[in-house]
C-alpha cells in the first residue's frame, strides 16, 4: 500500500535488486523529500528483476527498517548478497542531514545506521539479514569489483564516547570473516564518504588507495587524506590540507585521466 520510496538499487550479473524501505510517499505541494513519511507499521520489500527481460523473479519482505546506501550485490549459486546499511528510523535524514549540512553537531546516538548484510534465496525465497555494532554510513568498494563477488567493503565510522557521534574514523570490512581494519581521528574530526581507487596495472581487490575528505573542527579547515586500502590502521600515506574549510558534501568518484 501507498508509494513506496527508493533511493539506490542494486545490480548482479543476471539481476536488479530492488529494497524498498519502511517509508511512502504522500502529500502534495511539498518537496520531494519533504513528502517521505516513515512507516514503521510496514515491512522492507525486496523485489528481484531479471536484468535481461525485466520479469521479476522473486519477491520477499524483511523485518522494517530503512535504507539509503548500498555498497554491492553479486550472485553465486541462486542466492545473491547484498551489503548496504541500515537504520532503525528516520531521524538521520529529517533532524541530523540539515543540522549537518549548516556546520551543526548532531545527537546521532538514537539515529544509529549499521552495516547490513542480506541474502536472498532464488530457490526457496528465505532472506537473512545479518548486521554490524559499528555506526556507518556511505559503503564503498573497489569499483572494478561492481556486481561481482567483493570481499572487501570500506565505511566512515565514529570511534569515541562522545554524544555528538559524527564519523572520525574510516573502516574496512570483510563480511565474510567478520574481520575489520581500521584508523581513527580526533573527536575533532568529521570524515566524509571515501573512495577506493585501484593501484594501476594491479587486478587484485583492494590493493589501491582509500581517498577521503575531511574537516577538522579545531584547526576550522578541510584536508584530503590518502591511505593504503588494504592497511588502514597503518594511517594516511598523505594527508593535503587547505588553508580554509568547504562545506561537506556526498558522494565521489575517481576517473583516470
Amino acid at each position: 500500500d501507498g508509494i513506496g520510496t527508493m533511493h539506490d538499487f542494486f545490480l548482479t550479473e543476471r539481476s536488479m535488486v530492488i529494497v524498498l524501505p519502511s517509508s511512502d510517499m504522500e502529500g502534495s505541494g511539498e518537496s520531494f523529500f519533504g513528502r517521505i513519511r516513515a512507516r514503521p507499521d510496514k515491512p522492507m520489500q525486496v523485489i528481484i528483476i531479471d536484468r535481461e527481460s525485466l520479469e521479476i523473479k522473486r519477491r520477499a519482505e524483511l523485518p522494517s527498517g530503512y535504507w539509503f546506501h548500498g555498497g554491492n550485490a553479486w550472485e553465486e549459486n541462486k542466492v545473491i548478497h547484498v551489503d548496504f546499511v541500515k537504520s532503525e528510523n528516520l531521524g538521520a535524514f529529517f533532524d541530523d542531514m540539515p543540522k549537518m549540512m549548516c556546520g551543526e553537531n548532531t545527537d546521532r546516538v538514537r539515529n544509529i545506521s549499521v552495516a547490513a548484510f542480506l541474502t536472498i534465496d532464488l530457490t526457496t525465497g528465505r532472506t537473512n539479514v545479518t548486521t554490524r555494532a559499528e555506526s556507518v554510513e556511505f559503503p564503498r568498494i573497489d569499483p572494478r569489483f561492481v556486481a561481482q563477488r567483493n570481499r572487501h567493503v570500506f565505511y566512515p565510522t565514529y570511534v569515541g564516547r562522545r554524544s555528538t557521534e559524527q564519523f572520525n574514523s574510516v573502516m574496512r570490512v570483510e563480511p565474510e570473516s567478520g574481520k575489520s581494519d581500521m584508523f581513527t581521528f580526533s573527536d575533532d574530526v568529521r570524515l566524509e564518504e571515501h573512495i577506493v581507487v585501484a593501484k594501476p596495472g594491479s587486478s587484485k581487490e583492494g590493493d589501491g588507495w582509500l581517498i577521503g575528505v575531511g574537516f577538522d573542527i579545531e584547526r576550522q579547515h578541510t584536508f584530503a587524506t590518502v591511505f593504503d586500502a588494504l592497511n588502514l590502521s597503518a594511517g594516511p600515506v598523505a594527508i593535503a590540507r587547505l588553508p580554509y574549510w568547504m562545506p561537506q558534501c556526498f558522494h565521489g568518484n575517481f576517473l583516470n585521466a
